[in-house]
């Protein structure tokens, strides 16, 4: 019979003892050198994918917002010429009907604003968000428009295929650790015949 030591004193000595007792089988050792890797390229490539989708969606927020903002200078140029603030208001209020407007106003030339259309409050869109253009009526400056682009016309899409990205990668993550699992079950059991 093999007498067993008596515990030790040192703390340390019987942490490391009970460490071993309980440490990761073959099966779980391999498991984890299989799986390790493989989350940790999926993590990689989610942040890339998710900061590439981000500047693609701000790169088209941008564009969509410049000519959003010329659009409407160019359709308040007259009421805002003539200081009719009733078809100002109706013109904002019929722009903010788009979905990707979140908020509009009009200023005069002594940047007094005259109408405004919206919600301030929303979550503007990735990018710069608030656009400014002038507005000109024969080549006359009259005054300035502002523009917000709401945030969920350009988020949806991007939240939508991250989502699907994430179950994709579970999935990819479940059969891989299956696997692995299987392979690690098959090498311990040859091991152990050796």
């Amino acid at each position: 019979m093999n007498p067993t030591p008596p515990p030790s004193e040192n703390l340390f000595l019987r942490s490391y003892a009970a460490w071993r007792q309980h440490s990761v089988k073959l099966t779980g050792k391999l498991l984890m050198l299989a799986m390790l890797p493989l989350a940790l390229l999926m993590l990689w490539m989610g942040v890339l994918a998710f900061t590439e989708l981000q500047q693609s969606t701000a790169r088209q927020a941008n564009a969509m917002g410049d000519a959003l903002v010329k659009q409407i200078a160019a359709s308040v140029a007259e009421p805002l010429a003539a200081d009719d603030q009733l078809s100002l208001n109706i013109l904002l209020a019929q722009w903010r009907q788009n979905p990707l407007v979140a908020h509009t106003r009009v200023f005069t030339l002594e940047k007094r604003m005259i109408a405004e259309a919206g919600d301030r409050g929303m979550r503007t869109a990735p990018g710069q968000g608030q656009f400014n253009a002038a507005v000109y009526l024969q080549d006359t400056l009259a005054g300035q428009v502002q523009l917000s682009l709401a945030a969920e016309p350009f988020m949806a899409p991007v939240n939508s295929l991250m989502r699907q990205l994430a179950w994709a990668a579970l999935l990819l993550a479940l059969i891989a650790g299956f696997l692995a699992w299987r392979m690690a079950g098959n090498m311990r059991k040859a091991l152990q015949q050796l």
